[in-house]
């Protein structure tokens, strides 16, 4: 004895459901964030590709875990969107997810309730902000450096700070300012390694690594992979074992003056996006160069002939003072000789001012010869 009964009902319930399924897997795949979806007792029960991508680890690692997660950390502690307890309002907390090869992301955390048949369980979502984390470690660092501009730092500390600067930023292993000394040498006048590796001071300019290309071209420039760079700059960086790095330009009055460069001990650790924020350095280093000179060039003014070019009568007085102090303390001789030029007033008298000026441009250069 058998029975049939019209299954029609069921059946299409179970299409219905399977419909809904394939519509949020597919929903959750081509979310841009990274989301998580807890039950109501706080086990993880769906992730999307997104999220296994941001934490480093396959979904099946993901299924199944309860907070806290090891591979994400809030900032303000605890675990706001784990536990058995479901949410009643919608929680952000900055987080940071962290790899198992110690690589960091930076997100946004969001919780919500998410009510379902079974009872109401979490819907979490992750947003990746490292971008803006950059940005703001980027102006951060410029702010530093800015600030040492305005300040009036030693060149030294200025271009020690940039050095530094730069390669935290861009995460690389050594930051260094390069001056040019000509097309074939250049200075390191300013270095940081992150392990303390000692740096090189006098670079060779030949061959075709990051900072020979910025001293034959003007451009900024990257190596991918030292290994198949030339040049002996590019083989000591081999030696030091640095295998990538980018250089940018520093100009200073329209000229070339030198490079700001990065070294990584990785190849393949650099991108265009890198030589960006190294060109917003060495803009920096140029402002701080251009100051430095116009100081220079005021103070000179300001104890200058403007004439003969010889120190003034300002100058003359406290180098004298600094002179007669010093010779006093060390009891040592101090001589002054005076110079009178015979019949200087017959030349103005005779030929006028602008020979007479002559005249002392001219005392003035032979002078010079013989004395500091």
């Amino acid at each position: 004895v058998g029975t049939v009964a019209d299954a029609t009902r069921e059946h299409r319930a179970v299409v219905e459901a399977e419909r809904q399924r394939t519509r949020a897997a597919a929903l959750m795949a081509a979310f841009p964030d990274g989301v998580m979806v807890l039950d109501e007792v706080g086990t993880v029960v769906e992730v999307n590709e997104r999220l296994c991508a941001m934490a480093g680890r396959p979904r099946a690692r993901l299924l199944g875990a309860a907070a806290p997660f090891p591979w994400c950390v809030p900032e303000a502690g605890g675990c706001p969107f784990g536990g058995a307890v479901p949410l009643e309002r919608v929680v952000e907390e900055d987080v940071t997810l962290v790899r198992p090869d110690g690589a960091v992301v930076p997100a946004i955390a969001t919780a919500s309730a998410l009510r379902a048949e079974g009872g109401v369980g979490l819907l979490v979502t992750f947003k990746d902000i490292s971008d803006r984390k950059r940005a703001e470690a980027g102006e951060q660092a410029l702010r530093r450096v800015a600030e040492a501009v305005a300040g009036g730092a030693p060149e030294e500390r200025l271009f020690g700070l940039v050095a530094e600067e730069a390669g935290r930023l861009l995460r690389a292993d050594a930051g260094a300012v390069i001056r040019f000394a000509g097309p074939e040498t250049g200075r390191v006048v300013g270095r940081w390694a992150d392990d303390g590796v000692p740096a090189l001071d006098v670079v060779d300019l030949d061959g075709d690594g990051a900072v020979s290309r910025v001293a034959a071209t003007g451009r900024p420039a990257h190596v991918a992979d030292y290994a198949g760079a030339t040049g002996a700059l590019a083989e000591e960086l081999r030696d030091l074992s640095y295998r990538s790095g980018a250089a940018a330009p520093v100009r200073v009055g329209g000229a070339l003056w030198g490079a700001v460069a990065v070294a990584y001990r990785r190849p393949g650790a650099i991108s265009p996006a890198a030589e960006r924020r190294l060109a917003r350095f060495a803009e920096l280093i140029a402002m701080g160069l251009s100051n430095a000179e116009a100081r220079a060039a005021l103070a000179e003014l300001a104890t200058t002939d403007h004439l003969t070019g010889l120190p003034n009568r300002r100058a003359f007085e406290e180098r004298l003072a600094a002179d007669v102090e010093r010779a006093r303390r060390a009891d040592a001789p101090l001589a002054l000789v005076i110079l009178d030029l015979d019949s200087f007033k017959r030349v103005n008298d005779d030929l006028g001012h602008p020979a007479g000026d002559r005249v002392l441009v001219e005392v003035a250069r032979r002078l010079a010869r013989v004395a500091r």
